[in-house]
């Protein structure tokens, strides 16, 4: 399925924050993430169309429960639930796999960005990097033009330092505030208003489409 409006079929999932250097410890206790909360959340950023496949990528052992919340819910919205795949282009282990993820394992390269010409929205979920096969598959068929992809960016806070912090209780926490509480419009807007010099290079040349809203 090719979406309506290519133009606004990439959608990038992202958050910036500021972790303190002396968390309050006063809040340290501890902190378990809401799953139903975040995949309610995740999906509604999806802003799915009636019949619009996609694709969870992930990491083995990273986020699992969030992995069958995310499928229920694209399935109740309408969407076509193509499975979750492991970044190297596996089945993920222990989880119910598709016929569409069985038939990923084994490709590389050419062959892999076209099987994955049947995705309209890769989802890359904590863990994946744009050095993980599938990731860079799904990359690659931005820089063509084609589908859409959120980028969940947990394992991704870093110290003054410039350190990638572990997660903790204290970033979870974090992460989940913005994730529940960012006023989503106000930061379309945001983006909306930088997109057009985002598009271009000192020059006058356009820059290619990596992602867009």
């Amino acid at each position: 399925m090719k979406l309506r409006n290519p133009r606004t079929a990439s959608l990038l999932f992202w958050a910036v924050l500021a972790m303190p250097l002396q968390p309050d410890r006063t809040a340290a206790q501890a902190f378990t993430i809401p799953w139903e909360a975040v995949a309610d959340a995740v999906v509604q950023r999806m802003d799915l169309q009636p019949g619009e496949t996609v694709l969870l990528v992930a990491r083995a052992g990273d986020f699992e429960a969030l992995v069958p919340l995310l499928r229920t819910r694209v399935s109740a919205a309408g969407a076509t639930d193509l499975g979750a795949v492991e970044i190297g282009g596996n089945p993920i282990p222990g989880s119910p796999t598709t016929d569409f993820v069985a038939g990923l394992a084994g490709l590389e390269g050419p062959e892999l960005v076209a099987a994955l010409d049947a995705v309209d929205l890769g989802v890359m979920l904590p863990g994946a990097t744009p050095a993980d096969a599938v990731y860079g598959a799904l990359q690659e068929r931005l820089w063509q033009d084609q589908g859409r992809t959120i980028h969940f960016h947990w394992a991704g806070a870093y110290g003054l330092d410039g350190v990638l912090l572990p997660l903790s209780d204290d970033i979870n926490r974090w992460y989940v505030d913005v994730l529940l509480k960012t006023d989503y419009a106000a930061l379309s807007a945001s983006q909306e208003a930088c997109e057009p010099g985002t598009r271009h290079r000192p020059g006058g040349s356009r820059a290619g489409r990596r992602s867009g809203r």
